[in-house]
């Protein structure tokens, strides 16, 4: 089909949303990571066998919003998919009326096709074939 992409923005949007999620979640692993091992001076938090257990916190929050960023990307490039499958579509069924009132406008160069009449009950059994022998005894 030969439908131009439209939403070009929209894609756009979804693409930085995914690429920002990226972000996010890489910044709070490495930084609550940092939090974890190497910030016994910078930060006080809750300390628990030498590490600042703010650092899971700080992971878990980059989680979070890695999750929500890279869902809102996802949906935004789902609509703007599925606005083009319906554009796709609706091009077809055009193409598909066109081409059938093409066929309608058409003279038929042969007659009419006769209507087949097919049989309205079951065609016969075969004969029943004999039973097979025993089998042999060993």
């Amino acid at each position: 089909m030969n439908v131009p992409q439209k939403n070009s923005i929209l894609r756009i949007v979804a693409t930085v949303y995914k690429v920002l999620a990226w972000v996010v979640l890489a910044v709070g692993v490495v930084f609550g990571l940092i939090m974890l091992v190497a910030a016994q001076q910078m930060f006080a938090g809750i300390w628990f066998g030498g590490m600042n257990l703010i650092g899971l916190v700080i992971i878990v929050i980059g989680l979070v919003n890695f999750a929500s960023l890279y869902i809102t990307g996802a949906t935004a490039e789902a609509a703007s998919e599925a606005e083009y499958a319906a554009r796709v579509n609706q091009d077809m069924i055009e193409q598909l009326t066109r081409m059938l009132k093409a066929a309608d406008s058409k003279p038929a160069a042969t007659p009419a096709a006769q209507p087949v009449n097919l049989p309205t009950t079951a065609p016969a059994r075969p004969a029943e074939a004999p039973p097979l022998p025993p089998p042999p005894a060993n």
